[in-house]
């Protein structure tokens, strides 16, 4: 990523949401805030609106509310070495590069400088569920081959993973998982190494994770197979590390409006009414990233969910963080979901592109 500092520069006074503006435009994960003159005097990363987010913080308020007034820096004459100590002793996604005069000359983005672009994550998509509700489609064909847009649902999981830089996916198989098998072999087309977790019975939503036989020290990034998203996973994997988590759960935002007034009762007296409320709730999105020792508290070949092991998890004190997605996020589990996918792929995913789906009709399903 080429991102040049001027571009992700934002004036002090400005507000949150003009900052998440600058953010997505150039992907960069940070802006630097800076005064009249162009010197550094903050800086805001993604991590930092979304922890914003789950406070309830208007995004129409200041910066100055939410940035970090001391960012750690470097100066020109740094060493690779230097540099290097600096992001992993404080633990830190960007290092500003500054001038005598306070000034950036340069961003560092910790993943890129120290791995050359790879995250420094392994992937498991759970891809091994019936699709009992999205029957007839599901009849011959595993959830995760239908199609949206003029590709599998799962093809496009497996190409977000490689575009942030991820190199080992585990795909977790069992209904028809020799036709997931068979369209993406190795993996090598879509530039992943493909490895598979064969289910011989039922394992739930994280049980799959427990016949991951190696050993590594990189963190898990667990995916359902049944999701459409613009979810950054770059910027999750940074989040995680900004926090210091051992789990990081994705969560999404939900509102109910309640059509009718909803009265407040203390044993026969009614003490209070609210007209037609509307209720938030932030809903699991079935994303998560687990620490590599995690997966030693997922018993083998035994069918485990993960609200049992974020249970456990709670449960022993271990520290859990949510992430809030506020980019576009759908689950596909009826027809309906289904439907609408697919419209929104075309609104959301192809408004840059003048490709056209292969197959608008959600039955036209397939192969390569």
């Amino acid at each position: 990523m080429k991102v040049i500092p001027a571009d992700i520069q934002v004036r002090r006074g400005a507000t949150l949401k003009e900052a998440i503006e600058i953010m997505d435009r150039v992907t960069s994960g940070v802006a630097l805030i800076v005064d009249e003159e162009d010197r550094l005097i903050g800086i805001l990363t993604d991590g930092d609106i979304r922890r914003a987010i789950l406070r309830n913080v208007d995004l129409g308020s200041p910066i100055e509310k939410v940035m970090n007034r001391s960012p750690i820096t470097a100066t020109r004459d740094f060493t690779r070495k230097q540099l290097m100590h600096l992001i992993r002793c404080k633990s830190i996604s960007h290092l500003p590069v500054v001038d005598s005069r306070n000034r950036v000359v340069r961003i560092i983005f910790a993943h890129e400088f120290i791995n050359g672009g790879d995250l420094p994550v392994r992937a498991v998509i759970m891809a091994g569920g019936l699709g009992t509700r999205l029957r007839p489609l599901t009849d011959d064909l595993p959830k995760p081959l239908l199609k949206v847009g003029h590709k599998p649902l799962l093809e496009m999981i497996i190409e977000q993973l490689a575009y942030a830089g991820v190199k080992n996916v585990y795909l977790s198989i069992r209904y028809k998982g020799s036709k997931i098998e068979e369209y993406f072999g190795d993996g090598s087309r879509l530039g992943v190494h493909l490895s598979y977790l064969k289910e011989n019975k039922r394992l739930g939503t994280a049980g799959p994770l427990g016949l991951i036989r190696e050993d590594f020290a990189e963190p898990v990034l667990v995916v359902n197979g049944d999701i459409l998203s613009k979810v950054n996973f770059k910027r999750m994997v940074d989040f995680h590390f900004e926090n210091d988590a051992e789990m990081t759960v994705a969560v999404k935002q939900h509102v109910i409006e309640v059509p009718y007034g909803v009265v407040e009762v203390e044993n026969d007296e009614l003490v209070g009414m609210s007209e037609k409320p509307v209720l938030k709730f932030f809903i699991n999105a079935g994303i998560y990233l687990l620490n590599a020792d995690i997966k030693n508290h997922i018993p083998h070949d035994t069918y485990f969910d993960m609200s049992a092991l974020i249970s456990l998890l709670i449960n022993r004190k271990r520290r859990i963080c949510s992430y809030p997605i506020r980019e576009y996020w759908a689950d596909i589990g009826s027809h309906g979901d289904y439907e609408k996918a697919i419209d929104d792929y075309a609104k959301n995913f192809q408004k840059n592109s003048k490709e056209e789906p292969e197959n608008k009709n959600i039955y036209a399903l397939g192969g390569r």
